[in-house]
């Protein structure tokens, strides 16, 4: 194979096949607050729309309360079950718990039934209430394996002056480290924008993209009114 200027190009000039793997999602004019349960927690963002997408998948996102957690070790060591019933969620999907004592953060989620789903933590209590929130998603279908150029951008409101916001890539439930940006909004009523320039990732079959945001001053909401996200396959 050949690298022809900026473009992956197969032996005989065409474009390379692995340029065919893409996705994107987007808000455009939005005005659907995202929740910042706790300070210094990642809440990953919904109200995300689909755009083009080849061998990806996208997932609107959705969220609901927990009313129980239980040591679920004893089947599955190093795990807490979350019960919520009818809580929509498959094997694999990703969310933030938050509102807890002991449990909050980012998660993979493994269905166990339509009531009940676990997660890796370590077990202490049962905490009794808690929300999870599943950010919009973009994830890689079968075969879309191999190295990715990804990009994020974001402009939004603050429902406070004086916070400080970060934002970033996850990766299932880990931070795609030089994805992340960060921003000051000194008056809560002005549109602040926000971008990443574009991070190389290895992605894997199955593997999820959602774009996060954690309040650095306190648990104040924040508004997204435009952001996108979007990714393309450069190679294997």
């Amino acid at each position: 194979m050949a690298n022809k200027g900026y473009q992956l190009t197969n032996d005989s000039g065409g474009i390379s096949a692995t340029t065919n793997n893409y996705a994107e999602m987007y808000i455009y004019e939005g005005g659907t607050a995202t929740t910042i349960g706790i300070v210094n927690i990642y809440h990953l963002i919904q109200n995300f729309s689909t755009g083009l997408v080849n061998n990806w998948t996208f997932d609107a996102g959705s969220n609901g309360a927990i009313s129980a957690f239980a040591d679920y070790g004893g089947t599955v060591a190093g795990t807490v079950k979350a019960t919520d019933a009818a809580h929509g969620l498959i094997t694999g999907e990703v969310v933030t718990i938050s509102g807890t004592t002991n449990y909050n953060g980012v998660f993979v989620v493994t269905k166990v039934d339509d009531d009940n789903f676990y997660f890796t933590d370590t077990w202490v209590a049962d905490d009794a209430t808690g929300n999870w929130y599943q950010g919009s998603s973009l994830k890689a279908g079968t075969g879309s394996a191999g190295l990715y150029g990804l990009l994020w951008n974001a402009s939004f409101t603050s429902a406070g002056n004086n916070k400080v916001y970060q934002l970033e890539l996850f990766q299932n439930a880990t931070e795609i480290d030089k994805s992340a940006a960060e921003h000051k909004i000194a008056t809560g009523t002005d549109i602040q924008a926000m971008a990443s320039p574009m991070r190389l990732v290895q992605i894997a079959d199955g593997d999820y993209i959602t774009l996060a945001v954690e309040c650095i001053t306190d648990a104040t909401n924040l508004t997204m009114v435009h952001a996108g996200v979007s990714l393309v396959r450069l190679g294997l």
